[in-house]
């Protein structure tokens, strides 16, 4: 059966590039105190259900958690610069955005912000503004709610984060520390996106 409300929660909560403590938080809290984390902040997550270490491992299941959004630079008069992850500025400015801390732990912490496409130097930029902005420390992402509809679901982050809760319920279902879950942040990736949201046909439960 598949968890609604979690998945729900898990695709909607920001985390981008190695900010990603909000969803790695998240994840924390469903695995539970069975399960050790070790975390290595530039790269993945690595989750191992107790008594077992990382030589009793032999199945890992790897996925990634990150999503396309972008960090924040310098101020540009009373907007801010930004170097856009994934996609392009003007998909973007397009968009409902929300910043977030890179320390950031939880989602709640997010808050709304705007966008525009300008021009720095002679490159299209993303400009941001918003009450709560910190240059070189707001990460941002799109905002956008997860609604499910029948056996589909649209919304942001699904690429990730649908394969990510998969094989979350699949490490669950097992309870064994022969299997490891791997969570990736950080891909260095960048193909680019035509749109921010994106539908996917979920499996029968």
């Amino acid at each position: 059966m598949i968890d609604r409300d979690f998945l729900k929660q898990f695709t909607e909560v920001p985390s981008v590039g190695t900010a990603c403590e909000p969803v790695l938080n998240l994840l924390t809290t469903r695995l539970g105190t069975a399960w050790s984390r070790r975390w290595v902040s530039d790269g993945y997550a690595l989750f191992q259900r107790h008594p077992g270490d990382v030589e009793d491992l032999k199945v890992i299941l790897i996925t990634h958690v990150d999503e396309v959004g972008g960090l924040v630079y310098g101020s540009q008069g009373e907007e801010f610069a930004t170097r856009c992850i994934g996609n392009v500025p003007q998909i973007f400015a397009e968009a409902q955005l929300q910043g977030f801390d890179y320390l950031a732990e939880s989602g709640a912490e997010a808050f709304p912000v705007q966008g525009r496409v300008g021009v720095v130097g002679e490159e299209d930029r993303l400009l941001l503004s918003g009450e709560a902005i910190r240059p070189y420390r707001t990460a941002f992402t799109f905002l956008q709610e997860t609604v499910f509809e029948g056996d589909s679901i649209a919304g942001k982050a699904l690429d990730p984060r649908v394969t990510a809760y998969a094989a979350l319920e699949a490490a669950l279902a097992l309870q064994s520390p022969e299997v490891g879950l791997l969570f990736v942040i950080d891909r260095k990736s960048t193909r680019l996106n035509s749109s921010h949201s994106s539908v996917s046909r979920m499996p029968s439960s």
